[in-house]
């Protein structure tokens, strides 16, 4: 599977926290601002009963409490190697997630061939707009 990040300038900051799956898909299921596509994905998602998660953002949208990517790890997993605990892995452009147990990867937006390279796709647009991040049950420190 191969996943890019956006370019941020190498300024990406990642928040790790544990929390149950039954927790954070409610959070999913309530919050406005996030796509509504990533929203069924995640709804839907089987997961464990507990789950890492690595919200992605840059230092401008972490002062405003936003985030605009998602690591999801089965807290549950003992086997680290092979991707055997990733469960999701999103960004502005894309999701990648587990079903039956195999990796689908979906794209977000409009799609058009690249002029220069007919092999090349260019996704138009960025869906996934930044979104408030999870704060259930975290406490600041």
């Amino acid at each position: 599977m191969f996943f890019l990040l956006p370019d941020y300038d190498d300024r990406i900051v990642l928040r790790t926290f544990l929390s149950s799956s039954r927790s954070y898909k409610q959070y999913i299921a309530h919050n406005k601002e996030i796509n509504v596509d990533l929203q069924h994905i995640i709804v839907n998602l089987e997961l464990p009963k507990f789950i890492w998660i690595g919200e992605l953002s840059v230092p401008e949208l972490v002062i405003d409490g936003k985030v605009n990517g998602l690591v999801m790890l089965d807290a549950t997993e003992p086997r680290f190697h092979e991707n055997k605990s990733l469960m999701l892995l999103t960004n502005s452009t894309r999701v990648a997630f587990k079903e039956n147990g195999i990796f689908v990867e979906e794209v977000f937006g409009d799609y058009k061939e690249n002029e220069l390279d007919k092999n090349e796709i260019q996704i138009i647009g960025v869906p996934l707009q930044p979104f408030k991040r999870f704060e259930s049950n975290i406490k600041k420190f």
